[in-house]
């Protein structure tokens, strides 16, 4: 009795550290497929760091930009306003021109009739 005890101890235990080493196994296998997904997590933060990078020099340049439009918005804005301010003056100019030169030709108008009736008398 103490002999079939025995082998079945021994086949327990043969049992359990064949079962042991399995289990290892995958614990191992496991653990490797977790190295890998950590490796993968460690390559994407280095993604997302240069893509954040990215992005605020995106930021920046956008930033610089804006102030340049700004700028400009102002710049031309005076510039408009002066040049609109020319032609209305060279506009009221070129009225009080055309009002001379109307009553100018009104005028020789006038003479050329008077010369007329004094060359005709």
């Amino acid at each position: 009795m103490e002999e079939k005890i025995f082998e079945l101890m021994e086949k327990l235990y043969v049992e359990f550290t064949s079962f042991r080493k399995e289990v290892n196994q995958r614990f191992e296998g496991v653990d490797q497929k977790f190295d890998g997904i950590d490796q993968k997590f460690d390559s994407m933060d280095k993604r997302f760091d240069s893509m954040d990078k990215r992005m605020d020099s995106l930021e920046t340049e956008v930033s610089g930009v804006k102030k340049d439009v700004i700028r400009l918005e102002n710049n031309l804005t005076a510039k408009v306003d002066a040049a609109l301010d020319g032609y209305k003056v060279v506009y009221e100019k070129l009225e009080s021109l055309e009002e001379k030169v109307d009553s100018i030709d009104s005028k020789v108008g006038k003479q050329e009739l008077e010369i007329k009736l004094i060359k005709g008398a």
